[in-house]
């Protein structure tokens, strides 16, 4: 998917509903195609269009982060199995249903769900390793970029981060690629290097001049968009041709934006960056 069209789900999740008819007016004539073919009748096929994208908003809370949308939508459609599929008809031209679907979620405000255990031990595991998340409501405080309730601005250099928030037994740089149970990246230059026990397979993390790499194996950036909601203080962007996150921590003691993205099997991490455009020039020297 577009990065664009993640801000635009990200937005929709979080009650946006300019946001969900820019969807809309995306996706609806390949819904509705895709349903006539099926159904081999208009009327039917702008009914269960319309129907689908109304469902859509009410679920789209619990959408799969990776999903593309429009098959997302079609797989929510309520679909006559005994009806005849249209293969060579000539398609009819796919109505504008977004004013109709606006309409219907109007009537039908969303309800956000309790999250499920597993949902809850996974922050709890992702907050535990310091990973960047971004959650709304709650934690707005946390990641808008301001320092949290009582703490003074101030800028930590990795060796004070490192103090205050252990980051496990500081290693010789010549062990720090194989350390873990997997092949580390590491930056031109290294400063030091240190090794978590914390999680399965192990942490390692790198000092960079005034930043901070932290490295582990495991996929949580799909868990941590599905989490975008208001007031959230994050940008997606692209690392290193992969999809990643650039927002506050909620583990740190002082502003900063932190750097998240998938690469291969591992999470990784940059902190301590001034801007998103240094953090993306570190991202690019890892090997």
């Amino acid at each position: 998917m577009e990065l664009d069209e993640l801000r635009l789900i990200a937005a929709a999740k979080a009650g946006n509903k300019h946001a969900y008819r820019q969807l809309l007016k995306r996706h609806q004539a390949a819904v509705f195609h895709a349903a006539y073919l099926h159904t081999g009748s208009a009327p039917q096929a702008q009914t269960v269009t319309l129907q689908a994208f109304v469902q859509g908003w009410e679920a789209l809370l619990r959408k799969p982060p990776t999903a593309p949308f429009a098959e997302w939508v079609l797989s929510l459609a309520t679909l006559d199995a005994r009806a005849a599929p249209r293969t060579g008809a000539q398609r009819p031209e796919a109505p504008d249903l977004s004013a109709a679907v606006l309409a219907a979620i109007d009537d039908r405000p969303r309800r956000r769900r309790r999250p499920a255990v597993a949902s809850v031990v996974a922050v709890a595991a992702i907050v535990g390793i310091g990973v960047m998340l971004v959650v709304p409501g709650a934690l707005h405080g946390a990641t808008a970029g301001h320092a949290l309730p009582g703490a003074r601005p101030q800028t930590l250099t990795p060796l004070a981060r490192a103090e205050r928030f252990p980051l496990g037994r500081r290693i010789p740089l010549f062990e720090a690629r194989h350390a873990a149970a997997f092949t580390a990246l590491m930056p031109p230059t290294p400063g030091g290097a240190y090794l978590g026990r914390d999680v399965p397979g192990g942490r390692v993390s790198v000092i960079a001049g005034r930043m901070l790499i932290t490295e582990f194996r495991g996929a949580v950036l799909p868990y941590i968009l599905s989490l975008i909601g208001p007031g959230a203080h994050a940008k997606l962007t692209w690392v290193n041709g992969r999809l990643g996150v650039y927002g506050s921590s909620v583990r740190a003691q002082a502003p900063g934006d932190v750097l998240t993205w998938l690469q291969g099997s591992l999470t990784l991490r940059i902190e301590g960056a001034d801007t998103l455009e240094q953090a993306l020039a570190l991202a690019r020297t890892l090997r």
